[in-house]
């Protein structure tokens, strides 16, 4: 839409704080809402499947592959310059990665897919399209532009979150984005 697009970490300049906050809240307080033995026991579950693990030494190799892919994700503009590669080639670069080392083998790969998900994006990113091809997305933004005065940037921030809340209600997450993003991108462009 000829707009600068969304970095991979541009929720993190919030979601930084969020996790910060929540860290330190089940650090000082949240761990005291355990039963009393239930953290003995889930430690010492840990160490057991630690020791059992016959690929713990290819650890690092996956931690070093998951930096190095969001390394990548955060200087994406340059390696994009440099090698042409986008943010889902990095990814799927890392993935790829993780199986050729082994540190996962092809049917822990196949099954730790979330095909659901796939087929999801797969179906809704072309609903998202049509919508803007079509004139659906202008149409909406028009309709709720004609409700609520834009001149409020407030009141109309406010009604935008209401509709993806309810919207968000009736189907999953990724399915209100990719139909409510096209109206959205219209109205502020609008306003």
């Amino acid at each position: 839409s000829g707009i600068r697009p969304f970095g991979f970490f541009e929720f993190g300049k919030a979601g930084i704080f969020i996790a910060v906050a929540c860290t330190l809240y089940m650090v000082l307080w949240g761990y005291r809402q355990l039963p009393g033995d239930e953290d003995h026991t889930l430690a010492a579950e840990g160490e057991v499947s630690q020791e059992s693990n016959p690929r713990k030494n290819k650890m690092w190799i996956s931690v070093a592959i998951m930096c190095a892919v969001i390394v990548a994700m955060v200087f994406i503009e340059q390696v994009q310059a440099f090698t042409g590669l986008d943010l889902p080639a990095v990814a799927v670069i890392g993935a790829i990665l993780t199986v050729v080392t082994g540190c996962v083998d092809i049917k822990e790969f196949y099954n730790s897919v979330s095909w659901t998900a796939v087929l999801l994006f797969a179906a809704l990113i072309p609903l998202g399209t049509a919508m803007t091809k079509t004139g659906a997305a202008e149409l909406a933004a028009k309709s709720i532009l004609d409700i609520v005065p834009s001149n409020n940037q407030f009141v109309l921030t406010a009604v935008l979150f209401l509709a993806a809340g309810l919207l968000a209600q009736f189907m999953s997450h990724t399915a209100a984005t990719a139909i409510l993003a096209p109206v959205f991108l219209a109205i502020s462009i609008k306003t």
